[in-house]
Parts: structure tokens; sequence; C-alpha cells
């Protein structure tokens, strides 16, 4: 994959962007060179070190070790782990459990499946999962749960450590991993503390049902060696990427006969969409929802769902599933797909017209055209320029996609209109307008009281306010600046805790 000289330079100052950030947060002032290691592929990655689709971090020599597509989800993070040696366990410059390691990583990161780690905290929680937090911060405890649920859980742990007692003691937990000798407390006590503060964060029935989904993924292997599922699986995706749709779901179906696995579900689902084979599709996803071992797990399910009973006409059972779904706010990105149906929906021409677009039957060649053709036609202008703009993206055209999305004043509803300004935002920073990326990024907080989203933004701003100017000449101001108050917070980190004042946490 080819990196063209200004993407080059804005992943360094990306680099530099968080390296200055995280020195700010973890007050460290590093002095050693962190290499950092970006390889175009997974598989020339898996080639070259191995890990192909895992993303690394490698303290002791001061390096990490990403996937190119992966920069934007897993810098920061592995960047942590590299940035925390200053403080970590001699030699090895690591903390002393993974519980301690990650759940620094994530506190920093601080926003998880587009929440705030401490109400995705409070989501798991919610589960009542047999999960002993104690257990998380031992030598082997951290592997023995779902990694998800332990990497939430451990971080919204630390950040409230980090909230309420500085980051300083935190370090030297880091460092030892004695809570006792840095708090002055039983660790029975400190989680007590942190469960009162998950106690305000109040989990709905929908909420419930995402966090299921999330985190309470039943074991799909019990049948049959898990190297042999996921064999056959990896050929089905590969037949799928191909086009080879009936492979894909002769393929999907071994899989299913050797043990019930979501992935296999939802490849067999999306094969048959794909073949057109719609009462077969809705007759097999029913079947799969109505498993209560399998229903958590196959949540998004209801959206292919609602797409096959869309083809065969029953538009109200496709209309209640997608608003069903939307309830459960999986993700900003399954929002805006489920809320671009339901605007299509309200149209009829305009459903009968989309309807091979949105239900996969369209070969991706022919998406353009369609669209094009539909937009010179409908009284649907914006709805249909801005799914027109989101595929100009998909094939690398951000140029053209920011000109569609200019065309407009708002979307009909706040969610898809936070998309389009935060669409804008990301494109425009893409092609090097990073001005004009501050402004929408600015626009799209009118429509969100998401504090996740909120923290997100902010960092993107300070991320285009970077890119705008000599990076070296901040750095070293904020570093000098860390410099001095480095030794003044020394003797505040260890005041007796109830000469602190607590930090208030927000919703």
């Amino acid at each position: 994959q080819a990196v063209t000289e200004p993407q080059a330079r804005q992943l360094a100052l990306l680099h530099e962007f968080y390296f200055a950030k995280l020195a700010q947060e973890l007050r460290v002032v590093s002095v050693r060179k962190i290499r950092s290691f970006l390889y175009a592929t997974p598989e020339q990655k898996g080639r070259l070190i191995g890990a192909a689709r895992t993303n690394i971090a490698k303290p002791w020599l001061w390096q990490i070790h990403l996937n190119l597509g992966d920069v934007e989800g897993s810098l920061k993070h592995e960047l942590v782990h590299v940035m925390a040696a200053e403080f970590g366990f001699p030699l090895f410059r690591v903390g002393l459990n993974p519980g301690l390691i990650e759940g620094l990583a994530m506190a920093v990161e601080r926003v998880q499946y587009d929440e705030t780690i401490h109400r995705v905290a409070a989501q798991i929680r919610s589960l009542n999962l047999p999960v002993e937090i104690e257990g998380l911060f031992s030598f082997t405890g951290f592997a023995r749960s779902h990694p998800s649920v332990s990497y939430a859980l451990a971080g919204s742990f630390s950040r409230f450590l980090i909230d309420q007692y500085g980051m300083r003691r935190f370090k030297r937990l880091y460092r030892s991993g004695d809570f006792q000798a840095v708090y002055n407390k039983d660790m029975a006590i400190l989680i007590a503390e942190w469960e009162r503060h998950l106690a305000r964060y109040r989990v709905d029935e929908d909420e419930r049902a995402k966090a299921e989904y999330l985190f309470k993924r039943p074991s799909i292997f019990d049948k049959e060696c898990a190297r042999v599922i996921a064999n056959i699986n990896s050929e089905t995706r590969k037949r799928y990427e191909r086009g080879d749709y009936p492979g894909a779901l002769a393929s999907a179906n071994r899989s299913l006969q050797l043990s019930r696995n979501t992935e296999a579900i939802f490849h067999k689902m999306n094969s048959l969409l794909r073949l057109g084979q719609y009462h077969e599709a809705i007759e097999f996803a029913n079947q799969s929802l109505n498993d209560t071992v399998m229903a958590s797990s196959l949540l998004p399910l209801k959206l292919q769902l609602g797409d096959a009973q869309w083809a065969v006409g029953e538009i109200h059972q496709a209309r209640a599933m997608y608003a069903d779904l939307l309830r459960k706010n999986i993700s900003l990105a399954m929002d805006e797909s489920l809320l671009l149906r339901l605007e299509v929906l309200k149209d009829h021409a305009l459903a009968k017209e989309l309807l091979p677009y949105f239900v996969g039957t369209l070969a991706d060649s022919s998406k353009l055209g369609i669209l094009h053709s539909t937009l010179e036609r409908s009284p649907r202008h914006d709805l249909v320029a801005y799914i027109l703009a989101r595929e100009y993206a998909a094939q690398g055209n951000e140029r053209r996609a920011i000109q569609l999305l200019r065309g407009f004043e708002r979307m009909p509803s706040d969610v898809l209109e936070l998309q389009r300004q935060l669409r804008l935002a990301r494109w425009e920073y893409g092609v090097g307008q990073f001005q004009r990326a501050k402004i929408h990024f600015w626009q799209s907080l009118n429509y969100t009281s998401s504090d996740a989203l909120q923290f997100r933004i902010s960092e993107w701003l300070d991320r285009c306010e970077w890119m705008t100017h000599p990076p070296s000449a901040i750095f070293e101001k904020q570093n000098g600046e860390l410099l001095s108050r480095l030794d003044d917070e020394n003797a505040l980190d260890d005041e007796p805790q109830q000469l602190r004042r607590p930090v208030p946490a927000s919703n």
C-alpha cells in the first residue's frame, strides 16, 4: 500500500501529537527515541514479525508495531505502553501485571464502543458476570475473563484511581503492583469506592441488550477444534470477498454443521442476501435470533433481517426491525445505517430504487451509476447526495464526497447531521484542509450530548490545531512547562487523601 508524501507527513505529525499529549497526561519527559514500525498489510507484518492482525508495543525496546490501516485506532493505545516504560518495572519497563498495563492504556483512551469507559463498565456490571475485579490485577487473573471485559473493567478502575488520587500515585502502583502501600487502603475498599462511582450510571434495558451483545458471548468451540472452525470461516470470508457467494454459502454451512458460531451465521446471512434468497434469509435469521443461547451475540443480524423483509415487501416489519436495533445504540456507524434505511423507506419510489444498493445485490462498479441516476430524479436530494458521498469516500474519492456534502444545509435527523459534520471534518482533515475540518468538528458538537463523542471531538480539534502549527515549538514549550511542574506535583500527590479535592466524574 503506497503512502504519499502528504500522508507520510500526517502520520509523522500524528505520532508527534500523541507523544506530546501523552507526555502531559502521564507526566513523563521521555529522552528516548521511540521507533514506530508501520506495515502495509497484516500479511506483510505476519511475514516479518508474526502477529499479523495484532498491533503490539515493545516497551523494553522502545518500539511499536502497527498495521497501517490500524493507526487511527491503535496508535495512542500502543504509545501509552511504550511511554509508560519511563516508570515501569526495571529492565522489562512494563507494569507488574496485565491489568495495570492495559488498565492504564484504556484509562488514557477514556472511550470504548462509543461510550465513556465508566459507562461501559457500568453496563458490564449490570450483567452480573462472574468477574473478580481484584483478580484482574493479579499475574494470571486478567486473562481468565473475556478480553473486552477485562480491558473495560481494568480501564475504568484505573481511570477512577487516577481521577481520585492522581497520576503520580498510579505510576507508583504501575511499578510496584502494591495497592496497600500506594493508597494506604485495602484493595477491597478501593473497589467499593469505584463501584459506588459506577452506581451513578443507570443502565436501561436497551443498554443491557447492547452489553450482552458485546460482552456476554457464548463459547462457540465446544464441539470442534477452534482452529478447524477458524480455517473454515477464513475460507468463507475469502470466497465472499471474491464474489463467490454460492461457495461462501456452502462454506458457511460447513462451519455451522460443526458448531453454531456467530461468524458463520453472519456469513451465511450475507451470502443469502447477495444471492437474492430473501425468504430463506428471513427464515434463517428468525431461527437464529430465537436461539436463546446465541441471540445476545446476534443483535446486528436484525439489520440484515430488516433488509430481507424490505426485499420481499414486508416494509412494516423492516421498519420495526430497524427501529428496535436503533434503540440499542450499538455504535454511531450502525445508527447511521439504520436511520438512512428508515429515511429511504418513507418514500416508496426511492425505497424501490435503492433496494439493490442497501440489500447488497449491486456490484461495487454499479453503485455510483445507480446513485447518480437516482439523485437526478429524487426529491430527497439531500438524502441521496449523502449516500452518494459515502460511496465516493468508500471508493477513495474524498474530494468529490466533500463537494456533495457541502451542497445542502442539514440532514433530517440530529444523528445523521452529526455524522455529516463528522464525515466532512474527517475528509477535510484527510486532504489536509485542517481549518475547514476544525469548523465541522466544532459544528458537530451542536448535535450530540454524548460525553464520549465530545471527548473524541475535542481530541480531533486538538489534532487539527497541531497540524496547523509548528509542533516542535509547541512541544518544546509543553515539555518545559511539564518539567517545571513535576517537582511541584510530587508533594501534592503525596498529600493525605482527606486534603485532596476529589475529581468530579462526568456522565
